[in-house]
């Protein structure tokens, strides 16, 4: 567990703080830790836990209200030491349609919100022969978000992709409940695999 504790609630630094704790965690490969994101009290007491609601309207302003709503306040919000320390959120909703066409209405804003602390940056590819002289196929997109449908590690799930296909932002639910949002399918993969 890595203590965040927050003075100041302005956007800028609960970012900071938590882009810095991300960066300062050192873990083997394939390792998990948390952030806990605390608020000060005034005793020497532990920090109460910042609510889900609390910290995402501080970090995504944009984020839908009635997606806040539906979110518990209970979360966890972690680092998986990856090719990079990649982050994850896993949040618990009490209304599966509200929280999912809440994730729909956000996703035009997601990844600038959550960026920098879920940014990923994947090693880049040389292109093969077969691939370089393709075509690339598109399929139409219903919503233009940048967000595409995917099933990852057997989920469905939206992700946004670079041109290589590498996933730099996903969400999916695991349950009716239980909503993840993460930069790669391997930390997708660690989280369910210690879920269950």
């Amino acid at each position: 567990v890595v203590p965040i504790s927050l003075s100041s609630a302005t956007r800028d630094v609960v970012m900071t703080n938590l882009e810095a704790a991300r960066e300062q965690v050192a873990l083997p490969v394939g390792l998990v830790a948390q952030l806990y994101v605390g608020i000060p009290t005034t005793t020497n007491a532990t920090p109460d836990l910042m609510p889900a609601s609390q910290l995402l309207s501080i970090v995504a302003p944009d984020i839908p209200q009635d997606l806040v709503r539906t979110i518990l306040p209970t979360y966890l919000l972690g680092v998986h030491s990856y090719d990079e320390n990649q982050s994850f959120l896993i949040l618990r909703v009490d209304s599966y349609q509200q929280a999912y066409s809440g994730l729909l209405a956000w996703e035009p804003t997601m990844p600038q919100e959550l960026a920098p602390l879920f940014a990923r940056h994947p090693s880049p590819r040389i292109p093969s022969a077969d691939t370089a002289s393709s075509t690339p196929t598109t399929t139409p997109e219903f919503f233009k978000t940048g967000f595409v449908d995917k099933v990852v590690e057997n989920h469905d799930a939206r992700v946004v992709q670079n041109a290589a296909g590498d996933i730099l932002l996903l969400w999916t639910f695991l349950d009716r409940n239980t909503v993840v949002i993460t930069t790669n399918e391997y930390t997708l993969r660690e989280v369910i695999r210690r879920i269950n």
